[in-house]
Formats: structure tokens, sequence, C-alpha cells
């Protein structure tokens, strides 16, 4: 849809709104995001896309990392995968993880 944001700018606003519902924004949070930017620099396409923010909201709780990292070459795929775990409670990859893949 013309004038749906960036999915970095979508992960934000959806922080944002767990904020507002008494979640805290956490570093699950910013590696899930740094997860989707791996994505779309390795492929060039949105990780996300709908008609409404509550359609893409809706992939963003529903996301398959395995999906995501199918087709996508090392280290991408192992970050992608590892990022983009849906329950922040078990999503263990950490920034420097992250760094050191790309390094």
């Amino acid at each position: 849809m013309k004038g749906i944001p960036s999915s970095a700018r979508l992960l934000e606003l959806h922080s944002r709104t767990l904020q507002t519902n008494g979640m805290p924004a956490s570093a699950a949070g910013d590696v899930f995001a740094l997860g989707l930017v791996a994505y779309e620099t390795a492929t060039g396409r949105q990780a996300f896309s709908g008609d409404n923010l509550l359609q893409i909201f809706h992939q963003i709780r529903e996301v398959d990392p395995e999906r995501y990292a199918a087709d996508l070459p090392e280290p991408f795929a192992k970050v992608v995968r590892s990022a983009l775990v849906p329950d922040r409670r078990e999503r263990t990859l950490t920034m420097a993880a992250i760094a050191e893949a790309f390094a």
C-alpha cells in the first residue's frame, strides 16, 4: 500500500504499541528489528506489506522465521532465522552475535 512506512518504521510503531499496552521496550525487540533490516538488505524487498497497519501488525505477530530465512545466503539466513523468533522470551540472539555473524 502506498504510504505504508518501511519495516523498520513499522517495528518502531509496533514497539510503541506494545509499550502503551504495558510491555517494556527490550533488546529482543531491537534484535527483531535488525533481523528485518537484514532480510530487507539481502532481498531488496519489504518484509511486510498490506492494505493497512492492522494487517501488517498481524503479519509481525505471526512471522515465520524459517520462511523468511529460506532463500537467504549465510550469514543472513542464520541471523534472520534467530532474530525473527516470534516469542520475544525465546529470542536469545544478541546484537553482539549479529555483529560477529556479519564481521
